[in-house]
């Protein structure tokens, strides 16, 4: 049997990619967005998908062979060792209308429960 994960030893860096995606966001916070619609009533930003972009490669970087499964659409399997989920833009719409309450949201599931989440 596995010893169990050390959940810890992951913080600092998960709390540094989310707050470096955060500083991201606010770069274009309360300008002129592009959005869209992927569904009836969910909006998705181009900040959405740059806020991803850098969650997912620095989640790459840091947990190798980690699995990830991200809202605007990235996917790879989880290989065992885990699965990070990641909404990269958590309020969209309140992001998108100016309105200053979002987050980045990584969490990680191991041997599929619950293991971490900011």
């Amino acid at each position: 049997m596995c010893p169990p994960p050390d959940f810890q030893s992951w913080v600092p860096a998960v709390e540094r990619i989310a707050r470096d995606a955060g500083e991201l966001l606010m770069t274009r916070f309360g300008s002129d967005i592009a959005v869209e619609l992927k569904g009836e009533v969910d909006l998705v930003t181009e900040m959405d998908r740059r806020s991803e972009e850098l969650v997912v490669g620095r989640l790459t970087v840091e947990f190798p062979g980690t699995g990830i499964l991200a809202e605007e659409g990235w996917r790879s399997d989880d290989t065992g060792s885990g699965l990070w989920i990641v909404d990269p833009l958590d309020g969209t719409t309140n992001y998108a209308h100016g309105f200053p309450s979002s987050s980045i949201r990584p969490g990680r599931s191991v041997s599929r429960r619950p293991g971490a989440g900011a």
